[in-house]
Formats: C-alpha cells, sequence, structure tokens
C-alpha cells in the first residue's frame, strides 16, 4: 500500500473476519497539509486486497489496545478526523493516542528514524513498496501471478508494473531461456 492508503484506512475498510482491507481514500499533502481524497491514486487502486493471518492478528491486537485507550480517553477520544478544508473520516485505524489524525510526513519521519536506529540505510518509505514489488515480481511463477501482484500494488494496467520493475526480469529471462531450451530440445 502506498503511505497515504494506509494513513487513511478506517476500521470500516478492514473485514478481519475474511481477512480483507478495502483501499477507497487516501490521506495525502497539499501545500504541507493532510488532505482527504475520495479516491485512490487511480481506479485501479481503488481495490480490495487479501491479508496474511499474521497481519489480521496484529490488527486484532491493535484494534483492542485502541478500543481500550479510547474507553480510557472517553469523550477526549477524537473519532473524526478533518483535514483542512473540513472533510473527514472516521473510525480511523492509525491515530495518534487520542485518536487525533497523523500527517502523512509523520509516517516518512518515523520510518526514516526507525531506519537509523536500526543502523539501516536511509531509504524513503515509498523504497518499502518498491521493495515489495521486486521481491513478488522476482518470485513470481507465471503471468497471472504478475497481474495479482499488479492489482495488490493499484497500478492501472500489468504494463505500468512491468515497465516500473523491468529490472527484475532478467533473471527471468535466463530461467525462461533454460526452461524452453529444455521443453523444445529435451532434458539437456
Amino acid at each position: 500500500m502506498r503511505r497515504g492508503e494506509v494513513a487513511g484506512l478506517a476500521w470500516a475498510d478492514i473485514d478481519l473476519e475474511a481477512g480483507k482491507v478495502r483501499i477507497q481514500w487516501t490521506l495525502g499533502v497539499v501545500d504541507a497539509k493532510a488532505t482527504w481524497k475520495r479516491r485512490a491514486k487511480s481506479e485501479a487502486g481503488e481495490r480490495v486486497m487479501s491479508l496474511d493471518p499474521a497481519t489480521v492478528e496484529t490488527l486484532r491486537a491493535y484494534r483492542a489496545a485502541q478500543a481500550e485507550e479510547r474507553l480510557r480517553l472517553g469523550p477526549a477520544w477524537q473519532n473524526r478526523q478533518h483535514d483542512w478544508q473540513g472533510d473527514y473520516r472516521e473510525d480511523l485505524v492509525f491515530t495518534w493516542p487520542d485518536g487525533a489524525l497523523i500527517h502523512p510526513q509523520r509516517w516518512s519521519t518515523w520510518f526514516g528514524q526507525h531506519c537509523v536506529a536500526a543502523g539501516l540505510p536511509a531509504i524513503r518509505l515509498h523504497d518499502v513498496r518498491h521493495t515489495y514489488a521486486t521481491a513478488a515480481l522476482s518470485n513470481a511463477r507465471g503471468w497471472h501471478v504478475i497481474k495479482v501482484i499488479s492489482e495488490r500494488l493499484g497500478h492501472a494496467s500489468i504494463g505500468i508494473t512491468l515497465d516500473t520493475y523491468a529490472h527484475v526480469l532478467p533473471s527471468a529471462d535466463e530461467e525462461a531461456a533454460h526452461s524452453l531450451a529444455t521443453l523444445i530440445l529435451g532434458s539437456t
């Protein structure tokens, strides 16, 4: 997911029983101000993705902790998160401890701080998305898997995915050469 897609998630977007998340809003930045966008980056960006069991369990635990904090704060809990234009969403997944909206730039700042603390090279938060895409594509076995990866990334077409991540494909070229030689020439 993109930074703004994660920052814009509300609990209504997540079905923990089915293990699904629906991406339809983003929290972007306009003139340095957090801004709700009622649509994802593209039509393809509006999507439903499966969640792995570990993520579902982590979200369940996080939701329970957030519910405890909400009860503790009572009326001080901010359930409706407004942007500078007055647009809002309610019941966000990721908030400050009082329920307040987290500015998207804060996510990038935190990520950079965690990289430094872990002794890792400084990369942009968005580079994690590229790492995911590269790893997924380099391990894809068949076009149907590449299509699914493209859909998970929210790309408008598989062509965008392949153009963006073509650097992953040279090893696939070598594998294809060997596979085709075996198919055409028999065992070698």
